[in-house]
C-alpha cells in the first residue's frame, strides 16, 4: 500500500511539472505592485491596467500571492506568488491556484510547481488562466502540496 502511494505522489508531482511547465516564471516582475490590507489573509494588487483582490484561504506559511492581474502582452488571467521554504530540508512544491469570479464561482485554475527548495530559499513564479477575464476576479490559493526533494 505505502510502495502505490509513493507512485501516486511521483506520479502527481510528474504531472503537475508537466501541465505547468509553461506557467513557471523566471525571475522577477517589477511589472505589478501589491500591497497588504489591514484585514488579515486579504491583499489587493495590481498594475495601472487592471486589477482584482487576493485573497489567501490556504493558511500555508510558504506561499504567498503577490499580484493577481489581467496580463498586459497575453491579455489573460495572470497570478504571482512567491514560495518560501521555511523548513530545514529541501521541498518540492505543487501548488494549485484558483481564479474566482466576484460572485465566487470559480473561473479557472492554474498551477505553480517549484523543485529541489532549498530552506530560506524564494522563488517567484507564475500561472495563467487561458479563459477570458471577468470584472473583479480573485486569485487564491487553493491548493498547496509539499514534499521532501
Amino acid at each position: 500500500m505505502c510502495r502505490l502511494r509513493g507512485l501516486a505522489v511521483t506520479g502527481l508531482l510528474g504531472f503537475a511539472v508537466a501541465f505547468a511547465g509553461c506557467s513557471a516564471k523566471e525571475g522577477t516582475s517589477g511589472a505589478a505592485s501589491s500591497t497588504r490590507s489591514e484585514t488579515a489573509g486579504t491583499r489587493t494588487a495590481g498594475t495601472a491596467a487592471s486589477s482584482a483582490a487576493v485573497t489567501d484561504i490556504d493558511g500555508s506559511d510558504d506561499v504567498a500571492i503577490t499580484a493577481c492581474t489581467v496580463d498586459s502582452a497575453t491579455g489573460w488571467m495572470s497570478v504571482e506568488v512567491t514560495v518560501t521554504n521555511h523548513g530545514s530540508q529541501k521541498g518540492d512544491y505543487v501548488i494549485t491556484i484558483a481564479f474566482d469570479a466576484a460572485d465566487g464561482r470559480q473561473i479557472d485554475i492554474g498551477m505553480v510547481t517549484v523543485q529541489a527548495l532549498a530552506p530560506g530559499q524564494k522563488s517567484e513564479q507564475r500561472a495563467f488562466s487561458y479563459e477570458d477575464p471577468v470584472p473583479g476576479f480573485t486569485c487564491r490559493v487553493e491548493d498547496v502540496f509539499q514534499l521532501p526533494a
